[in-house]
């Protein structure tokens, strides 16, 4: 069965799809990132709540502290580029 030549369909295409699965590809990763650094958090206060350990426990409280600002400090960085990223494409 043939369709007839006088019908015609249309497909519109949403141009800011793309613009909002990149947003929403963004929010997701920097949500990602901010529950893994919230966990590492719970974790390090959890660890510092116990009784001075030795000091091989000691360096490995400084290794986690360590991560864990590392970890701030990305998510922030990361937040920050996006919202560059965001601003400058609105102009």
């Amino acid at each position: 069965m043939t369709m007839p030549l006088d019908r015609l369909d249309v497909v519109r295409v949403d141009p800011f799809f793309m613009e909002r699965q990149r947003n929403q590809y963004a929010n997701r990763g920097v949500a990602f990132v901010v529950l893994l650094n919230g966990a590492a958090a719970i974790v390090l206060l959890a660890i510092l709540a116990q009784p001075l350990p030795s000091t091989e426990g000691l360096k490995a409280i400084a290794d986690a502290m360590l991560i864990f600002s590392i970890g701030a400090v990305l998510g922030l960085t990361s937040s920050l580029l996006a919202y560059l990223n965001r601003t400058l494409r609105l102009d």
